[in-house]
């Protein structure tokens, strides 16, 4: 996958991290706290590392999400 325009794929990679917190948080939300939803630039970069690597469950908020 060749990056041509990095502010694009960030946008791309934003968009995609929080529809994975939105699922997460209409599954089951007696166990998300609005603290844990604000996600630092890398945080967001190892989650999305891990999606791209084809991990099964990545490791996000704290919490095992099964995507």
């Amino acid at each position: 996958m060749r990056i041509r325009n990095s502010q694009k794929n960030d946008k791309a990679k934003r968009r995609a991290i929080s529809q994975i917190a939105r699922r997460f948080a209409a599954s089951n939300e007696n166990t998300i706290y609005a603290e844990n939803i604000v996600a630092t630039k890398h945080m967001m970069r190892v989650a999305m590392a891990k999606a791209f690597l084809g991990a099964d469950m990545l490791l996000y908020f704290g919490v095992a999400i099964h995507p």
